[in-house]
């Protein structure tokens, strides 16, 4: 699936939306790679996973931790069984259509909190031409656990990605560790975009809706860029999608919390053929549908 967002948001999930269809489960157009083979760490490796799951062992440890909600993006050290064992994992996103202004923003936990003995964490983020390690081709980051055994805790990583506007590209996350103990990796609460106004979308009031609203789409028809307002009266988990007339999933706007308000959502269908499409708001047990039509 291609990315076919316009500046504001590319990617923006906590994670809680991401159904277990399988026990390893990933966002839409996600992959991952187990790219030491072991076989240990089958089952073990990157995944959306809810805090009541254990991987084995101890319960406190190894059961994953959410910044937000009950889920995370999660790898366990039993990816690699520990000790000498290598573990060298991916994860990359869906395809980004990078603009000036945007950025990789989430939260993460690793290594050893409080009451948990000593380990070393390390998680590499990583720049691809595609959805795999021969299409990595700038390592943007390597963000490494601290040592104190009180000193880990959910930390917000920003990382400005306007030096690869224009740029069709993957992100990768990489947990690397070639000899030590380790224990996890968590990531939360990730947005990928421009956060300009409220995480990247504009809220058009001060006040506060008195009702839940999905208006229709402006300019419609539309060629190639359409605005989409959506009102909330109260802070909830928003998912706000778009479908082709086949019932295909093509884009994902927004999937996490948001506060209440009025909000303005830019789609651009650049890549998209000309058709009818529907958009769909879920906000808690509420949903509404619309129809927007584009003509190239």
């Amino acid at each position: 699936m291609k990315s076919t967002l316009g500046q504001s948001i590319l990617f923006q999930s906590n994670f809680e939306n991401i159904n277990f269809t399988t026990p390893d489960s990933l966002p839409a157009g996600w992959k991952k790679l187990d790219a030491d083979s072991n076989f240990f760490g089958v089952g073990k490796s990157w995944a959306v996973r809810d805090t009541t799951q254990i991987l084995g062992g101890d319960t406190t440890v190894n059961r994953p931790r959410a910044h937000s909600g009950r889920k995370s993006l999660h790898i366990s050290w039993f990816a690699g069984k520990g000790g000498g064992y290598v573990s060298n994992d991916w994860v990359w996103t869906d395809s980004l259509n990078i603009h000036g202004g945007d950025s990789l923003i989430f939260w993460s936990l690793l290594g050893n909190t409080n009451g948990i003995s000593y380990y070393v964490d390390s998680v590499q983020i990583w720049i691809c031409s595609s959805q795999s390690v021969t299409g990595a081709h700038t390592h943007l980051s390597t963000i490494i656990s601290n040592l104190d055994t009180i000193a880990n805790d959910w930390t917000e990583h920003t990382y400005n990605l306007s030096q690869f506007s224009g740029q069709r590209i993957f992100i990768a996350f990489r947990y690397y560790l070639p000899v030590q103990e380790a224990l996890w990796c968590n990531i939360d609460d990730m947005i990928i975009g421009n956060r300009s106004g409220s995480i990247g979308v504009q809220n058009q009031s001060a006040n506060i809706p008195n009702q839940f609203l999905l208006s229709q789409n402006f300019p419609n028809p539309f060629n190639p860029v359409t605005n989409i307002t959506y009102s909330i009266k109260s802070g909830s988990y928003v998912s706000l999608k778009i479908f082709d007339a086949s019932g295909k999933e093509v884009s994902t706007l927004v999937d996490g919390k948001v506060a209440a308000g009025r909000y303005e959502i830019k789609f651009d269908a650049s890549e998209l053929s000309s058709g009818i499409y529907f958009y769909t708001l879920q906000v808690n047990t509420l949903s509404e549908t619309r129809r927007m039509m584009l003509l190239k």
